[in-house]
């Protein structure tokens, strides 16, 4: 596989007890990612299951690249190691792909293309501006998100309509990779730090529509009160600190650039 731009992209996804459509993900990308004719490495993350994840993953051999925490670390911490392993491997540009089959290789596949025919910093979906798509996210889920994702575009002037939307390109010429030592912000608030403190910094930006399906193939969980918080602190942080320009306000992962 080779690339005239010379691009390297790791295509990325981490997984948690996710026998029950761990193989369909890894078939799906392997069926999509060869037809691009682009140079990529896909990585998973056996991020300490305990049910058949492992061997289901470790059966796709070469094909893949399989690191396996022996615990659960958690999103946060897979999206801060495949950024590291991106940095290590010269790769020049990281995809995010879910590992819950929530979303299908094809939109991978688009969000690659648009990287492919601009020079983008940051491309992320939002499933919002696919009316199908957003039919199929859970009530419950459009209750919390839409509102907190007007709320937050209207302060930052962000273009971003679906701050939870996992899938995302990241060209790394434009991430500090200071900040994939960040531990204590590893739980679900580093997501959203790679959103903000990109887009802060001025990354060339594409939002993308993209399709996200709930399968009956495993327990999807629509609500969790326990992660909210951790989902809209750096967002309440960050605009908290840009309404009033307070220096005690400032958040400690807006590190300046190099």
């Amino acid at each position: 596989m080779t690339n005239a731009n010379n691009r390297r992209y790791l295509v990325a996804a981490p997984m948690y007890n996710e026998e029950n459509v761990a193989r369909l993900v890894v078939e799906d990308l392997l069926q999509a990612l060869p037809p691009l004719a682009i140079d990529y490495e896909i990585l998973i993350i056996d991020d300490g299951s305990t049910d058949s994840t492992a061997a289901i993953l470790a059966s796709f051999g070469e094909r893949i690249t399989l690191i396996r925490n022996e615990k659960n670390q958690g999103v946060g911490a897979a999206f801060a190691a495949m950024l590291e392993y991106c940095r290590q491997h010269d790769k020049t540009h990281f995809v995010f792909q879910e590992g819950s089959y929530k979303v299908r290789a094809r939109e991978i596949v688009k969000i690659i293309r648009l990287a492919e025919e601009g020079e983008y910093d940051y491309i992320m979906g939002s499933r919002f501006l696919n009316q199908h798509d957003a039919t199929q996210t859970p009530w419950q889920r459009r209750a919390l998100i839409r509102p907190f994702s007007t709320i937050f575009r209207l302060i930052t002037g962000f273009d971003v309509t679906d701050i939870t939307c996992g899938p995302r390109m990241v060209r790394m010429a434009a991430w500090d990779n200071r900040l994939n030592t960040l531990s204590q912000h590893f739980g679900y608030q580093f997501e959203h730090i790679i959103t903000i403190w990109l887009l802060h910094h001025g990354a060339r930006y594409r939002p993308v529509a993209v399709e996200i399906q709930y399968p009956k193939l495993r327990n999807y969980s629509y609500i969790n009160l326990g992660n909210i918080w951790q989902i809209i602190e750096p967002w309440v942080h960050y605009c908290a600190w840009r309404l009033t320009r307070l220096p005690v306000l400032k958040p400690v992962w807006l590190l300046p650039r190099p």
